[in-house]
């Protein structure tokens, strides 16, 4: 069985060459193409050996193009939050805590079409990202990126999401308030941020160490340094890993800071073993949609 290295990026890090789809038991398996069915992708090795694979076995899979892990997670079909079936799609997780939020990238419907942003598997290409956000055992849409029409349903799901932060939703409620992808996940940072539950010094927590990276040219826009839980403070140096102490049991608050900026986000405990963090820039802005951040993101390589 061959296991995962998965290396979650604050902005993008090149260090692997494949695709690799992991399942849930940990198997890593590099893969040259995907087709995406019913119950079960089907996956082309670099030898154009074919592997079916049940998708309820599936974690998730890394691309190498985008250099980006897609986590399986169930599809929403035509806005029906309630309709499982057999749909599922394939998402980029883009921040987490009390609610995930994910973009969509791969959707296999029930009635047999598969979308993709990509234009992989079944050829489509299609030119805009769904955001979906996960709460509990809710999943619900709550922005279309790259359409132009009005969100105000989406944002009145979200508000729903909200409620338990009045704080955070005096954001939204604001009249100079815009409703986009920046926003978007500015909100929802906030909002995991001021749900996490204090950590009590006085409860021994189980810890794993882990690594923190920073890229090189984040490193060239002034010091960066990284504080946990409001107390451990590290100093990164460029593509110099700091081992960290994070709980293995509870989520942990971890804020970096380049240069004057500084970004704050919830880490939950992870799901797959020898976990890597790297300090990374995001710029999907094309002038018109997108956004520019600093973030996490994800990334795996086969050991």
């Amino acid at each position: 069985m061959r296991h995962c290295v998965i290396l979650l990026l604050l902005l993008g890090y090149h260090t692997n060459g494949q695709n690799i789809l992991i399942k849930r038991d940990g198997e890593c398996i590099p893969f040259k193409k995907i087709k995406f069915f019913y119950e079960e992708v089907d996956i082309v090795t670099e030898d154009k050996g074919k592997i079916p694979i049940k998708v309820d076995d599936i974690l998730a899979f890394y691309d190498e193009k985008d250099e980006t892990i897609f986590y399986k997670k169930r599809a929403l079909v035509a806005e029906d939050d309630g309709k499982e079936g057999r749909s599922y799609s394939f998402s980029e997780k883009i921040t987490e805590g009390k609610i995930t939020l994910y973009r969509v990238v791969v959707t296999r419907m029930d009635y047999g079409v598969v979308v993709t942003r990509m234009g992989g598997p079944n050829g489509q290409n299609v030119n805009f990202d769904f955001y979906h956000a996960e709460k509990g055992a809710q999943m619900k849409s709550v922005f279309r990126a790259k359409i132009l029409k009005n969100n105000k349903n989406d944002l009145k799901v979200l508000r729903a999401l909200l409620q338990d932060q009045p704080d955070v939703l005096k954001r939204i409620d604001d009249e100079n308030f815009r409703y986009d992808e920046s926003s978007l996940i500015s909100v929802i940072r906030d909002y995991n941020i001021r749900s996490l539950p204090k950590i009590d010094s006085s409860v021994q927590q189980t810890q794993r160490e882990v690594n923190f990276y920073v890229q090189e040219k984040v490193s060239s826009k002034g010091v960066v340094s990284l504080k946990v839980n409001d107390t451990a403070e590290y100093t990164l140096n460029s593509n110099q890993p700091v081992s960290v102490k994070l709980a293995t049991t509870a989520s942990s608050k971890v804020c970096f800071t380049v240069g004057n900026e500084t970004t704050c986000e919830v880490l939950k405990p992870a799901a797959i073993p020898d976990i890597y963090y790297e300090i990374v820039y995001t710029n999907t802005n094309d002038g018109v949609f997108g956004y520019k951040a600093f973030e996490i993101k994800q990334k795996v390589k086969s050991k």
